[in-house]
C-alpha cells in the first residue's frame, strides 16, 4: 500500500471485495437485454471505488467471447463535442478489435458507421454554423466550406449504429473511472454525452464516482436537483461497502512494516511490540479509508528521515500521523516551542501548568475534525501532557 493507485488484480484485494465484484459482473453479463444500461459504482472519497471497478472489469473481461471491454479516459478530452467524438471513437476501436476476426463484413460496416458518428460529433457545431450562415444569406461556397453537402446527419448515423450494434454477437462494456475528480464543467459535459450515446444497443457503461460530489455538480450545489438528474442517466447503482476496522488495521500495519523495512529501521522484539501498539493507539484512529492508509504510508520515509534520529521511532510514527491528517496541529508542534514543551515536559510550577494546559488544548483544537484522534495520540505519545490535563483528558 504505497500509493493511491487502485489494485491491479484480485490477489491484491485486502478489503475482501472480490466476491462482491464477481456478483456485480455476473449480474451485468447475465442480463439478456440488448438495451443500453448505465451502471454506477459509488462511494465516498478514498473508499476503494477504482479498485472495485477494476475487479468488476476483470470479471467481465473473463467472460471471453460474450463481451467487448472498453476503457475510456475522459481526462484526455474536453468539451461536449470532443468528448462525444472520442467516446464514440474509443467504442468503435474496441468493437472492431473484437469483431474483425469473427465477422469481417459487420466489422467493416461498423467502422464506417462509427467514423461517421465521430465526424458528426466532432463537427456538430458546424451544423449550427451552417444554419446560421444560411439564415444570414451567406454565399453558397462559404456554406459548403462550413459543412460539405455529403456529410451524414446525426439521425442517419444513430439509425445505422442502432441497427448494426443490435446485430453484435457480444455485449460492449465501457468502463469510466474517477468521474467525481473531473472539473465541474466536464462532469456536466460527460453527463450530457452519456444521455445521448447511452441509447446505443448492446452497450453498458460502468462508472465510478462519489455520488454526493456528482449530485452537487449536476444540481448546481442543489443535491436534490442533481440526484433527480442523475437518476435519469443511471439505471443501476452499487454502493462500495465501507472497509472494516480490521481490514484498515491490517493494511496500515502491513504498509508501515514495509516502509520501515525499506528504510532499514524495522524494529525487533519488544521495540516491535511497542511500535505496533503505538500505531494502533495513535495512528489508526485517524484512518478512515484505504486512501488514508496510502497517504500515511507514503509520508513515512521523510518522517523517519526527519525525526528518526532525534525522536523515538514510535513517536516519529505518531507525529507522521499528525503531519498528514492534522497539519494545523502539526504546525503548532513544529513552530511553537511552548506547545512542544507542554506536550513533552512536566511544568516547572503551578502557574506554568496552567499555561501548559492552554497549549495542549490549542493543540487538540487546531484541527476540529480530528480532536478525538489527537487526544488519543496525546495519551499514547505524550503521557506527561495527558496526566497534566487530568479531568480534561478523557474529553
Amino acid at each position: 500500500m504505497r500509493s493511491d493507485r487502485p489494485i491491479n488484480a484480485a490477489s491484491e484485494d485486502r478489503l475482501h471485495r472480490a466476491s462482491f465484484a464477481r456478483q456485480i459482473a455476473a449480474g451485468l453479463v447475465a442480463d439478456p437485454t440488448i438495451e443500453s444500461v448505465v451502471v454506477a459504482i459509488v462511494g465516498s472519497l478514498g473508499c476503494g471505488k477504482s479498485s472495485l471497478l477494476r475487479l468488476v472489469r476483470d470479471e467481465v473481461a473473463a467472460r471471453g467471447d460474450l463481451v467487448c471491454v472498453v476503457d475510456f479516459n475522459p481526462w484526455l478530452y474536453s468539451g461536449d463535442l470532443e468528448l462525444a467524438a472520442h467516446l464514440l471513437g474509443t467504442i468503435g476501436d474496441g468493437v472492431h478489435a473484437v469483431l474483425k476476426d469473427r465477422d469481417a463484413d459487420l466489422a467493416r460496416k461498423l467502422v464506417a458507421t462509427f467514423e461517421g458518428a465521430v465526424r458528426v460529433a466532432r463537427f456538430g457545431g458546424r451544423l449550427v454554423a451552417k444554419a446560421v450562415a444560411q439564415r444570414a444569406g451567406a454565399p453558397s461556397d462559404l456554406i459548403a466550406v462550413i459543412l460539405p453537402e455529403d456529410e451524414v446527419t446525426a439521425k442517419d448515423v444513430q439509425t445505422r449504429l442502432t441497427e448494426q450494434l443490435a446485430d453484435l454477437p457480444f455485449h460492449v462494456f465501457v468502463f469510466i473511472d474517477e468521474v467525481d475528480w473531473f472539473p465541474t464543467d466536464e462532469v456536466r459535459e460527460l453527463a450530457r454525452v452519456l444521455r445521448v450515446v447511452a441509447d446505443l444497443p448492446r452497450t453498458t457503461y460502468v462508472l465510478a464516482f462519489d455520488r454526493r460530489r456528482v449530485e452537487l455538480v449536476l444540481g448546481g450545489e442543489d443535491p436534490t436537483r442533481g440526484r433527480a438528474y442523475l437518476e435519469k442517466i443511471v439505471d443501476q447503482t452499487y454502493e462500495v461497502p465501507p472497509p472494516s476496522d480490521a481490514d484498515l488495521w491490517e493494511m496500515l500495519l502491513a504498509g508501515t512494516q514495509q516502509a520501515l523495512v525499506e528504510a532499514r529501521v524495522a524494529p525487533r522484539g519488544a521495540r516491535s511490540t511497542e511500535v505496533t501498539a503505538r500505531l494502533q493507539a495513535a495512528v489508526l484512529p485517524f484512518v478512515k479509508s484505504p486512501r488514508d492508509v496510502g497517504r500515511y504510508v507514503r509520508s513515512l520515509p521523510s518522517a523517519i528521515g526527519l525525526y528518526g534520529k532525534e525522536v523515538h521511532l514510535a513517536d516519529a510514527l505518531a507525529l507522521a500521523a499528525v503531519r498528514v491528517f492534522a497539519p494545523d496541529a502539526f504546525s503548532l508542534w513544529l513552530n511553537s516551542p511552548e506547545t512542544r514543551d507542554a506536550l513533552m515536559k512536566p511544568p516547572k510550577s503551578p502557574g506554568d501548568a496552567d499555561a501548559c494546559r492552554t497549549h495542549i488544548r490549542e493543540f487538540w483544537g487546531a484541527d476540529p475534525s480530528h480532536v478525538e484522534p489527537l487526544r488519543g495520540l496525546t495519551q499514547a505519545t505524550f503521557p506527561v501532557a495527558w496526566q497534566l490535563m487530568g479531568d480534561d483528558a478523557p474529553g
